[in-house]
């Protein structure tokens, strides 16, 4: 009998066309499910991420506002965008100044609340600071408008972002100015999808409101 020459083999078996698709098919499926969680975790990272980011936006928001508000010592007049602050008598003279007064105005196109002031520099003579550190009757900036005007701009206007990223501020203060005690800020803040409620409170700290008369149709303040 002849010698066997090798063990027989059979031939290497591949995926027949029908059995590739389905495993095409199968892998795509698997592809596209896992795209699906990936985006769906992405998404929801990027939610959280606009929450807290909101959150904290409201937050220094909230204190900044009530900071600036608490330091007045005067809510002179409000408006639905705008409140006007006389921050004290620094300049020791019974008058309300020039470079005393603040307002604190929303500005709906950038979606910030912008504080507006006067301030001369330590190179300005007193002499020269006398002569444009103008003086006020207090029934003369009870209208938040008039005080803007006066800040916004020149050489000695200066300006600052308060707050960012607001959707719109709503004012409450009652009795009205300039009798007020107590200033509420409210304000909706929003940052990517998320939206935040948040409002500032402050009493004033130095309050100069009993200083405050009304007579025939005028406010004054003591010592006018």
């Amino acid at each position: 009998m002849p010698a066997r020459s090798g063990a027989f083999r059979s031939p290497a078996k591949g995926l027949t066309f029908p059995e590739l698709l389905i495993a095409i098919s199968i892998t795509t499926v698997i592809a596209a499910a896992a795209a699906a969680v990936a985006l769906a975790v992405s998404s929801a990272q990027n939610d959280a991420d606009d929450s807290h980011s909101c959150v904290q936006t409201a937050r220094v928001a909230r204190l900044r506002v009530s900071r600036r508000l608490h330091r007045a010592s005067l809510i002179i007049a409000i408006d639905a965008r705008r409140v006007a602050l006389w921050m004290g008598d620094t300049n020791d003279n019974g008058q309300i100044n020039l470079d005393e007064l603040t307002v604190l105005s929303y500005q709906p196109d950038s979606g910030e609340l912008h504080r507006y002031w006067k301030a001369f520099p330590d190179w300005v003579p007193q002499f020269l600071k006398d002569i444009f550190n103008r003086s006020y009757a207090l029934n003369d900036v009870t209208n938040t408008v008039y005080v803007e005007n006066e800040l916004v701009g020149g050489w000695l206007g200066q300006s600052e972002v308060v707050a960012a990223d607001i959707d719109s501020v709503t004012f409450t203060m009652d009795p009205a100015p300039p009798l007020t005690r107590f200033a509420r800020v409210g304000m909706v803040v929003s940052v990517g999808d998320a939206s935040s409620e948040t409002a500032a409170a402050a009493t004033l700290r130095a309050d100069r409101t009993d200083d405050v008369t009304y007579g025939g149709g005028v406010y004054r303040l003591e010592g006018e």
